[in-house]
């Protein structure tokens, strides 16, 4: 179980010469884009999924400092968030959130002790069916398995769907989903495996673009295994996909950058 965040923990900023300093960093915060984009009049929303009965601390804050960094903050019109783990540490979330450079845009959809990913998923899902929307998905990779691995691929898919996500709005346009390491069971057939029965495609790593058009036609997020969040989004047959960083995720694939 992971202890109460320090002050240091936090993502904090302050106002130098003109510009937003991150105090965690001392790197220059990039000023929020022009609320236009592609897809306008359309919401953008972030989906995020935070297990914090692990090592979710530090996850959390370079991922909402990567959102601020370089400029989505800007776009986005919520930042929905599913918190998973005990009491007292869901507690330590919010406080983090509600002091931080987000904390205007975040709103937490749901809460629970014991789940998996579909808990978030679900409130994507049932909020599909009366919006038009564009929603970003990430989690807290790594915080249950703090591997090295798992640090490395957290960052790169961080690089690929929130550094680069003018480039992933772009390629959104054209297709119902984007992002990295979109696995097949006829590039790897050992993915149909029994977690996996039916060999649903998916991004390895569960980081994603995706169009509510699209995410309401999947129907809601099965719970009998924990993989069943990673497959949900490839349900749908036909799915078209831009993938921003084939191949099975491995560390010679990974890109980080920040």
């Amino acid at each position: 179980m992971g202890h109460e965040p320090r002050t240091s923990h936090r993502i904090n900023y302050r106002h130098w010469q003109g510009s937003d300093l991150c105090l965690d960093t001392g790197h220059p915060v990039r000023p929020a884009r022009n609320r236009c984009h592609i897809f306008d009049p359309m919401k953008v929303i972030h989906y995020y999924h935070i297990y914090c009965g692990g090592n979710w601390q530090l996850i959390l804050n370079q991922h909402m400092m990567a959102v601020c960094n370089y400029g989505l903050i800007g776009v986005l019109d919520e930042i929905r968030v599913g918190i998973v783990g005990p009491p007292e540490q869901r507690k330590a979330v919010k406080e983090v959130l509600y002091n931080s450079m987000v904390a205007d845009k975040v709103k937490v959809v749901v809460t629970r002790t014991n789940a998996w990913e579909q808990a978030t998923l679900t409130e994507m899902y049932r909020a599909s069916q009366e919006e038009e929307a564009v929603y970003l998905y990430a989690h807290t990779k790594g915080a249950s398995d703090p591997s090295l691995i798992n640090q490395l691929w957290n960052r790169s898919m961080t690089f690929f769907n929130v550094v680069a996500w003018e480039r992933c709005l772009q390629a959104l346009e054209g297709v119902d989903t984007v992002g990295c390491h979109w696995i097949t069971k006829e590039q790897f057939p050992h993915m149909a495996d029994h977690n996996n029965p039916v060999g649903y495609p998916y991004f390895g790593g569960t980081y994603w673009w995706a169009k509510s058009s699209h995410i309401k036609e999947l129907g809601e997020p099965v719970r009998e295994n924990r993989w069943q969040a990673e497959h949900w989004i490839g349900k749908k047959p036909d799915t078209k996909v831009h993938d921003t960083n084939p191949g099975w995720p491995s560390p010679e694939r990974f890109v980080i950058t920040f």
